[in-house]
């Protein structure tokens, strides 16, 4: 009897949902990843997922049960201050249905729900040299794929098969750093985060602490920075004092966030695919994730977007695999998924760089920014169709709101 076999290429929370999906189908699937083993890398720091997008599609996946074990609903306390710890923003995790999970957290999960031999560790994609088939950096192939997926991130590889974009740089980078067991060795931030997560931006600059279930907290002090900052920094292995050169008159505090940091430093970039970004449709090759709509971090929507696609592309995969013409119908539906895809990334991208204008490249924020930080994330959750009126009494709404507030602060 005919059946589909699939390859994702990338072992991320996007690539790590699908297979869940596909395997339920009894379809055939195969994850190929480049790390050499789970613990490869840090995953980063924490998310925060959403009713309506990476927590429906986990639990669509059969996974909800081991989900609630892991969310922390508390942890989705967002407060946004300046340089002085004047808040500008605050919304407590009451008031925030999103809860927080650490990205290593989730991608273990998701690991779990895999048999061990559906993945391939230490398998580095080259090339995509003909329809179907796969070649590694080890010397190895593959081949007879009715379906390649991309799910390899932001310099994604198997993009290159559909598109020479490339991601272009943000104008914003900065470093990352970590405070382990937050509560014994920095008591004062552990209060500031509150479980959370504090914002801080003031010209063009920002320090931001978000609490980790580990008891950690993640900080990153980011800034506005020309195309060749990382590139003259790479080889560098800064301290806490170098990082905060042009932070000293920001709250003490804030500082410390920085100054009681331990462990290694990360120096990086961040890159976004142009907004609105496309390709044209090529049977048998297809991307989720960030290899799709890679946009910065400021909206929180990447993975919950990722895990969405996942979702889309794994039901239209199952429904393919029960018509009698396969192939044919597989693509037809993957095409509806890249069409509906890009409406939703390209929904997204736009907010995440309307957010990241607002703090970072517009003078005296947040002071002068909160309102389009504010509106940006609200008109994302306005469906299309009411887009219009609603940004005019949203912007009339929230101008008016801050105005007043502003009297005060």
């Amino acid at each position: 009897m005919p059946h589909l076999k699939i390859a994702i290429i990338g072992a991320g929370p996007a690539g790590c949902l699908l297979a869940p999906y596909l395997i339920q189908g009894s379809i055939e699937v195969t994850i190929f990843e480049a790390e050499d083993s789970p613990t490869a890398r840090s995953q980063g720091g924490t998310l925060d997922l959403h009713p309506n997008t990476g927590i429906s599609a986990i639990e669509e996946a059969g996974l909800g049960v081991a989900l609630s074990k892991l969310l922390r609903c508390g942890g989705s306390r967002l407060k946004v201050v300046d340089q002085r710890l004047q808040t500008y923003f605050y919304l407590p995790s009451a008031l925030h249905n999103a809860p927080e999970i650490d990205r290593e957290q989730l991608r273990t999960m998701l690991l779990a729900s895999i048999p061990d031999q559906v993945i391939r560790w230490s398998h580095k994609l080259k090339e995509i040299p003909s329809p179907g088939v796969l070649t590694f950096d080890n010397g190895q192939s593959e081949a007879d794929y009715n379906l390649i997926v991309g799910a390899d991130g932001a310099w994604s590889q198997v993009r290159r098969a559909l598109s020479n974009q490339l991601p272009v740089y943000s104008g914003v980078s900065g470093y990352d750093l970590n405070i382990p067991d937050a509560v014994n060795i920095s008591p004062a931030s552990s209060d500031l985060v509150g479980g959370g997560t504090i914002f801080a931006f003031a010209n063009g600059k920002s320090i931001i602490g978000q609490q980790l279930g580990s008891g950690s907290i993640s900080v990153s002090v980011w800034s506005r920075q020309g195309d060749g900052w990382m590139t003259d920094r790479r080889e560098q292995s800064p301290l806490p004092a170098d990082i905060l050169d042009g932070y000293n008159d920001w709250a003490p505090e804030l500082q410390t966030l920085v100054v009681d940091a331990i462990g290694p430093i990360r120096i990086s970039a961040l890159y976004m695919l142009p907004l609105g970004f496309r390709w044209d449709h090529k049977p048998g090759i297809t991307l989720v994730g960030d290899a799709a709509h890679l946009c910065t971090p400021f909206g929180g929507e990447g993975v919950n977007l990722a895990l969405r696609d996942a979702q889309k592309l794994g039901r239209a995969i199952i429904e393919a695999s029960r018509d009698r013409d396969l192939v044919t119908n597989l693509d037809k539906r993957v095409a509806v998924y890249e069409a509906d895809l890009f409406k939703t990334g390209h929904k997204a991208q736009v907010m995440a760089y309307d957010m990241m204008r607002a703090m970072y490249f517009t003078n005296g924020a947040p002071r002068a920014g909160i309102e389009s930080w504010v509106i940006a994330r609200a008109v994302y959750n306005t469906p299309q169709i009411l887009v219009g009126v609603h940004h005019l009494l949203l912007a009339v709404g929230v101008y008016s709101l801050f105005f007043f507030i502003k009297l005060f602060i």
